[in-house]
């Protein structure tokens, strides 16, 4: 009964710490607002039929979101409680793989941690792939050590968690990493039926690469657009900064502490002969991020590649905390369990805290949805790449309203003849211009004056909202 009762005690605050993120966060991670723009393809995918999926991204996600389309047309709470079940679903796989291998104290510690994982806690609120992801990779974990620390071949066992990490990898490209890994290991294990497991374990990705070599003539056509993004941001760092992206973020997201109960679990669990094999994907998985990071070719500005490998630490980190707190005497055990306890909930809740002022809107944006949503009326609005999907919803610009500029394949940039064909659609027009000057936007190309009417391509831009950098012109 007491087992039972601390289970849900630490579930419970899992669901406190998620739920507070989720109502006074914003939907928003590492600078920009990434996650409003997988509902918004798929409300236009719905619309068209089509189905098709992006070359650049995984579909299983967007499947999700299109499954969830059909019963709301909610963009914005939808999408975020659907992370935040997934969230909250992953603690119960999480849980019975720490408890297999290290037993119920270890369970209980692997629990706080993922309570307070700042990562994990907000990507539980965003309307991003990560947390369905976490949660097929906690279900495919918990199955794969299942089958791999049982005495007899337990193959249902092996089968389904392949089928979950495959699901996975359908979701997230990142898991690729170390998929060689756990085909390498399940061959190896079983030499009869390894390649069973294997097989399932490759099925999503042999699948995606036939698909993109019928649509695009080469099976890693997703790679060189991935890599080809990733390298405008590394080029700008240098080596130095590139050779410790890594290991500053894995330390960061998942917590110093965290990370420290993880490094002694780790060890205890070598000996103990348990867990080793996540160990290594753990370690392949780091490896290979921070290969490609140097080479050039995989971003480390988004800190969300990091979340698997938070995950994979936390059995240890709660092996960690038993063992060290293990070695105090036990007229002293239950205080040093409380310090140690506040110290990772502290530390962890203020890294929470500090993510949702950090990854928070700014008033400008904020003012600007505000005054479209109250003063828009019937008037159709350009936009341009900058936090699109952000003032899309927040906005409440329908789809039938939405302007939306192209940029050109060769800069990167706005496209001036598809911006005068907007503005010579007939009516009057709203834009959102901004002169934040990166030339992603209207800014090269209109150099408006933020307080008088200005004429530019043929018409004239007439001042309704200026709000720091952002001004809404009325077009005519």
């Amino acid at each position: 009964m007491f087992k039972s009762r601390m289970l849900w005690l630490v579930f419970a605050v899992v669901l406190a710490v998620r739920v507070w993120v989720f109502v006074v966060g914003d939907n928003g991670i590492d600078g920009h607002h990434n996650a409003f723009d997988r509902p918004l393809f798929v409300e236009q995918w719905v619309e068209r039929g089509g189905w098709v999926p992006d070359p650049a991204y995984p579909p299983v996600h967007f499947y999700l979101l299109a499954g969830l389309h059909v019963f709301t047309d909610d963009l914005e709470l939808a999408p975020r409680l659907l992370s935040l079940l997934c969230a909250l679903l992953a603690f119960w796989p999480l849980m019975a793989l720490t408890r297999r291998w290290f037993g119920d104290r270890a369970a209980w510690g692997s629990g706080l941690a993922y309570a307070v994982f700042p990562l994990g806690v907000r990507t539980a609120t965003l309307s991003l792939e990560v947390a369905p992801y976490l949660l097929f990779l906690a279900l495919g974990f918990e199955r794969l050590g299942k089958a791999w620390g049982a005495a007899r071949r337990d193959m249902p066992a092996a089968l389904t968690g392949a089928l979950w990490i495959t699901l996975a990898a359908a979701t997230r490209f990142d898991a690729w990493a170390f998929l060689p890994l756990i085909v390498v290991y399940a061959i190896w294990r079983d030499r009869r039926w390894g390649w069973a497991t294997a097989l399932v374990t490759c099925l999503f990705p042999l699948i995606w690469m036939a698909h993109q070599h019928a649509a695009y003539g080469d099976p890693l056509h997703f790679l060189a657009i991935s890599g080809g993004i990733s390298g405008v941001h590394m080029a700008r760092l240098s080596l130095v900064e590139r050779v410790l992206a890594w290991p500053r973020i894995v330390l960061l997201t998942t917590g110093p502490l965290v990370v420290l109960a993880a490094t002694f679990g780790a060890f205890a669990a070598w000996r103990r002969n348990a867990g080793q094999w996540l160990l290594a994907v753990f370690g392949f998985s780091l490896v290979v991020f921070a290969a490609r990071t140097i080479q050039g070719s995989f971003g480390a500005n988004e800190t969300k590649y990091a979340a698997a490998l938070g995950l994979m630490l936390l059995p240890f980190a709660g092996l960690g905390l038993d063992v060290v707190l293990q070695k105090v005497p036990a007229a002293g055990r239950a205080w040093a369990t409380i310090v140690v306890v506040a110290l990772i909930a502290a530390l962890g809740l203020a890294q929470i805290r500090a993510d949702n002022i950090r990854f928070a809107a700014n008033a400008d944006i904020g003012a600007v949805t505000d005054w479209l949503s109250v003063n828009r009326g019937d008037r159709p609005v350009i936009l341009g790449t900058r936090d699109q999907g952000y003032v899309i919803i927040y906005g409440q610009v329908p789809p039938d309203a939405r302007l939306l500029a192209q940029t050109r394949d060769d800069t990167g940039k706005i496209d001036r003849e598809h911006l005068q064909k907007m503005f010579d659609r007939p009516g009057e027009k709203l834009i959102v211009y901004d002169v934040i000057p990166d030339g992603l936007d209207f800014h090269d190309l209109l150099q408006l004056n933020q307080l008088d009417v200005q004429e530019r391509m043929g018409h004239t831009f007439t001042p309704l909202l200026s709000h720091g950098p952002y001004t809404i012109f009325a077009v005519d």
